[in-house]
């Protein structure tokens, strides 16, 4: 289904942007998922990730959709290899996209074996400085996303205090951006990828890009708060999707471990057999 979903709401609508590819497709074609057209020696297959449509014809180029899924931690070694055929002559190529997963899983561990390259903004000092979305300072203060401290008031939060006060510090430079389309349009205008791993193989590049590039303050706040609110209760699935989806980190499930022990009190059953309470 999701292939499915994939061939008509993206491939298709790309493909009928490009006049000579277009000028090549027949005139009558209504079924956009099933119908076979060939072109020469081309051919694309759009397929679900399961083990059987992994096991079929070498492939030159190989995308691989949406890697955090769970689906893909024991199938993508099996799809890499499709492209082995092509690999001595130096014609094979993956391109993966995903949103960030959990620590450890094949979109992760894919991101942190290649270059690395996050998204930077152009600072006042003519800079690149990573886009990222904020911590704290040595001295304490917060950098990036930040707003107001009297947003929170005896535990509870003011959102539309955070909205109005949201806005985005330079970590270094203290430069201050506000939560405007214009500030967006500068980050893509004179930004660009900043390369983090110095030590990546120069054909394994890995790229990232956050929230921040192209959503508003105001809506970033304003979830973030609603995740925080979650968490405090115990749920942390609204945390989860937010440090996965908006912040583009991998999520670390943390188990805690709680050690009891005990020492000689001196009591013994005797003390309670006429049925008193311990």
């Amino acid at each position: 289904e999701d292939a499915k979903g994939h061939m008509k709401q993206k491939a298709w609508p790309l493909w009928k942007s490009c006049p000579p590819f277009r000028a090549l497709l027949p005139p009558d074609r209504h079924d956009k998922t099933t119908t076979e057209i060939y072109f020469g020696p081309f051919f694309l297959l759009c397929q679900g990730a399961n083990l059987n449509n992994l096991q079929g014809v070498g492939v030159r180029w190989l995308f691989n959709d949406e890697l955090w899924l769970p689906v893909w931690q024991d199938l993508y070694q099996h799809a890499v290899y499709r492209t082995r055929d092509y690999e001595r002559a130096g014609k094979d190529k993956i391109v993966d996209v995903s949103q960030c997963g959990s620590v450890g899983d094949v979109e992760e561990r894919n991101w942190k074996t290649g270059t690395r390259s996050v998204w930077g903004y152009r600072g006042s000092d003519g800079k690149l400085h990573p886009l990222l979305f904020g911590g704290k300072r040595e001295d304490g203060s917060r950098w990036g996303l930040v707003w107001s401290e009297d947003a929170r008031k005896d535990g509870r939060w003011n959102k539309a205090r955070a909205i109005e006060t949201a806005r985005y510090e330079a970590k270094d430079t203290g430069q201050v951006w506000t939560d405007d389309p214009k500030t967006i349009a500068e980050w893509n205008r004179d930004g660009g990828y900043i390369q983090t791993n110095e030590h990546a193989s120069p054909s394994n590049l890995s790229f990232s890009v956050n929230a921040l590039l192209n959503r508003t303050f105001a809506s970033l706040v304003e979830e973030k708060i609603d995740a925080m609110e979650l968490a405090s209760r115990g749920d942390m699935s609204a945390m989860r999707d937010f440090k996965q989806k908006a912040e583009t980190e991998p999520w670390e499930e943390v188990h805690l471990t709680v050690e009891i022990s005990t020492k000689v009190t001196g009591f013994k059953y005797a003390d309670y057999a006429e049925g008193q309470a311990w």
